[in-house]
């Protein structure tokens, strides 16, 4: 009998700190804070890849399908003229989108004339250079986390990484620590204050739904091809807006 609670404590306490398989996700919700500016970022992850992008609120959590939902309702909707269709899509459009991997691969989600593109960063990334610091474990959002400095250039970072989430994968440069980022802040530098704290985080995400790679299936283009595509649509759209200006019949499509 002795043994059996033994080896069930053994089984429960591996299961605690287990590391998770490929099929496990989070998400976290991050509040970045920069000269007194502050906005959440959005992290879906794995052990091996992220998807990542600025939210405007809590509130902005609407799928690419209810996204276009209302993109359409707004363009079906026969009091608005032209110009106040364009101002009111501009004031909808998603904030961009990122995809990354553990290594340097990283991508911007760029949608033109409702076209979306994979857009390569031409340069490597430069991330921290952090070295761990021993001390007792610091209970963050109860969250078990271990404490590591960092330079990134010539700024220096202090962070906190959760022991139990062993992901490498971080927001911006900050990814290479041992476990998921749980906060982080430049310490020597008041006038250009930078944090990143987590807001929310679900951790283990199980799902079979979840789409980090978002350049699966999209065109992967360069960083001067898209501007090369972006310059050509803006021409088309005011060229569209000037035959309309004209009297001219235009659709909406022609605009966007």
């Amino acid at each position: 009998m002795k043994f059996l609670i033994i080896f069930s404590f053994i089984l429960m306490n591996f299961n605690l700190y287990a590391q998770p398989n490929k099929s496990t996700y989070g998400k976290v919700i991050y509040n970045l804070s920069k000269n007194n500016n502050s906005d959440l970022v959005e992290m879906y992850f794995n052990n091996s890849e992220y998807r990542l992008r600025k939210m405007k609120s809590l509130a902005d959590t609407l799928t690419n399908q209810q996204y276009l939902k209302k993109i359409d309702d707004i363009e079906n909707d026969q009091t608005l003229s032209p110009q106040e269709k364009v101002s009111l899509i501009n004031s909808n459009l998603p904030n961009a989108s990122f995809y990354g991997k553990r290594d340097n691969d990283y991508f911007l989600i760029s949608s033109i004339m409702k076209k979306d593109y994979c857009v390569a960063d031409s340069q490597k990334i430069k991330f921290a250079d952090w070295e761990l610091i021993n001390t007792s474990d610091t209970i963050i959002n109860n969250i078990r986390c271990g404490r590591a400095k960092g330079i990134l250039d010539t700024e220096k970072y202090i962070a906190y990484y959760a022991i139990d989430i062993p992901t490498n994968l971080a927001p911006y440069q900050f990814r290479g620590l041992p476990g998921l980022l749980i906060y982080v802040e430049n310490i020597d530098n008041p006038n250009k204050k930078l944090t990143l704290k987590i807001y929310q985080l679900d951790w283990p995400l199980y799902a079979d739904n979840v789409k980090i790679n978002l350049c699966d299936g999209i065109k992967i283009i360069t960083q001067k091809a898209e501007k090369d595509e972006r310059d050509k649509a803006i021409k088309r759209s005011l060229d569209a807006l000037e035959r309309h200006k004209k009297g001219e019949k235009v659709t909406i499509d022609e605009i966007f």
